[in-house]
């Protein structure tokens, strides 16, 4: 066993401690061919737009990058460069960090996957402040905490540099080091832009109400474009990112409708400015409000006038179309028109073949007309573009079980629970475990959580699946005193009840044949 140890310090912006494990390694980083993963950990060293065989999203410029990872997409990037490590260290390895309270988030969150992933790495954390080494100061990161003078940095042309930076580690997929390093300025002297990267930032790391004030920031402190721009953003946190109890379709629409109108004025007012895009954007935002007031025709329409606007030959505008493109399908799948869906698709694929979730969204169309090889090969395809997407191992698991391979279909559910431990994924892993007998690994897998941890339309099912578990092991008092916890969580679930019942009756024949 190796012994590694090292302590957080306040200076490093993001990925301290994957950057420390690989820099202990002498030739890991040699090793470490993912371009994905380089770019995360070193975002001013590497460019993924240098890269072969990546998507438009992942290769696109920054200047005219529209799309930005969300945190569970860079969470498949940190899988990787854990199996990475694993593979080259072929030890076990035990990590000490100390002076834990100075832990960069990004770190912190790096150690969650580790702890899920790896089978060499042992993490134990400790806030004394030994003397332990630190990860190497990146040049930005020695730059900035020159600067910082009780804990801000008040200087505009650092700012300047800083927002910049940024941008870059966004386009990366580290919203936590663009937010750290912009959290360092105080209030008075962001900039729009800023403002604009923050909210990016937050909306990445699902910390959505203070995104939704960073937008509004962005559109007082800005030009006219952008607070059409900040606007969008605002309306998009209503449709889509904010918690489902503070969605509203209604205030989307407003928020795109006042952009819109601020893009007509600016027109207006400076004829040779060039909104085109934007007005798109808008428009595109709204074909998804229209769409969820059941006006597909509408929607699709919007997309398509948009689509017809852009110039395919602008690097932009190229991108756009394709999310256009990708939208337009979203809506005919969505409303049951598999064959114009499926025509799109493909026309998508052909556009951007390289981008996974396009390759799984036409899997599903395929699941949804029954053409279960179309749909297996569709989503095999994305997993050799990107093997840790959890959701594509899922479907496929459920594809082998509709086609009675079950022995495949428990591999692909084994695969998507090592990469997401959620109820909803160990509920299906161990519903096939069930159905090969496999009663122990079903049981430790659905164990991973409480009752009343899962989400109340699961626990019928999930319990049903542990009742039977402890039946056919013969714990049959362990399964009826499951099921009465459960029914005290969900008291007007019948499913429950009737299987809580059935349960009691098995007891007390077993009471009348003693």
């Amino acid at each position: 066993m190796r012994i590694l140890r090292m302590s957080a310090d306040p200076r490093h912006l993001s990925f301290a401690v994957p950057r420390f494990i690989i820099e202990s390694y002498p030739g890991l980083v040699a090793s470490l061919k993912s371009h994905r993963a380089r770019r995360l950990l070193w975002p001013d060293q590497y460019d993924l737009q240098l890269a072969d065989s990546v998507s438009l999203t992942d290769g696109i410029s920054p200047e005219a990058q529209i799309r930005y990872s969300l945190t569970r997409r860079t969470k498949r990037t940190l899988f990787e460069i854990v199996d990475l490590l694993d593979e080259y260290v072929g030890e076990e390895v035990e990590l000490t960090i100390g002076s834990c309270h100075s832990l960069d988030s990004g770190s912190s969150f790096f150690i969650e996957v580790l702890t899920q992933r790896s089978s060499r790495f042992k993490v134990r954390t400790t806030s004394d402040h030994a003397e332990y080494p630190i990860a190497a100061l990146s040049p930005d990161e020695i730059r900035i905490a020159k600067h910082v003078v009780n804990g801000k940095i008040f200087d505009r042309d650092m700012l300047t540099y800083l927002t910049k930076k940024a941008w870059r580690f966004l386009r990366a997929g580290d919203a936590w080091g663009a937010a750290t390093m912009l959290q360092l300025c105080p209030t008075n002297i962001i900039s729009a832009s800023a403002h604009q990267a923050l909210a990016v930032a937050h909306v990445a790391l699902n910390l959505t109400e203070d995104a939704e004030r960073h937008y509004e920031n962005w559109a007082a402190s800005g030009s006219l474009l952008d607070s059409a721009r900040a606007k969008y953003g605002l309306a998009m946190l209503y449709a889509r990112h904010h918690p489902k109890h503070m969605q509203s379709n209604d205030r989307a629409a407003e928020y795109l409708n006042s952009a819109m109108s601020e893009l007509d004025y600016l027109e207006t007012l400076h004829p040779e400015s060039d909104v085109v895009f934007d007005k798109v954007f808008n428009r595109n935002g709204y074909a998804l409000i229209e769409f969820r007031r059941g006006k597909p025709d509408v929607a699709i329409k919007l997309l398509q006038d948009g689509y017809r606007q852009l110039d395919s030959r602008n690097e932009r505008d190229h991108m756009h179309r394709s999310v256009l493109l990708y939208n337009m399908a979203q809506v005919n799948a969505r409303s049951g028109n598999f064959e114009n869906a499926i025509a799109l698709y493909e026309d998508l694929l052909r556009v951007d073949p390289n981008m996974p979730e396009y390759h799984c969204e036409l899997g599903l169309c395929h699941l949804k007309t029954d053409c279960f090889q179309a749909a297996i090969d569709q989503f095999s395809a994305a997993l050799r573009l990107d093997p840790y997407i959890p959701e594509t191992y899922a479907m496929l698991g459920y594809l082998y079980g509709k086609t009675g391979d079950s022995s495949l279909a428990i591999e692909n559910y084994r695969l998507a629970w090592e990469l997401d431990r959620s109820p909803t994924t160990a509920y299906s892993y161990a519903f096939h475990l069930t159905n090969a007998k496999n009663w122990q690994i079903a049981a430790r897998v659905l164990n991973e959580f409480e009752i009343a941890d899962v989400d109340a339309s699961l626990r019928g099912s999930y319990s049903a699946c542990m009742a039977e578990i402890l039946l056919r092991t013969g714990n049959l008092s362990e399964a009826i005193a499951y099921l009465k916890s459960t029914r005290l969580l969900n008291p007007m679930d019948q499913r429950i009840q009737r299987n809580y019942d059935e349960l009691l009756r098995i007891a007390a024949r077993n009471t009348l044949s003693a």
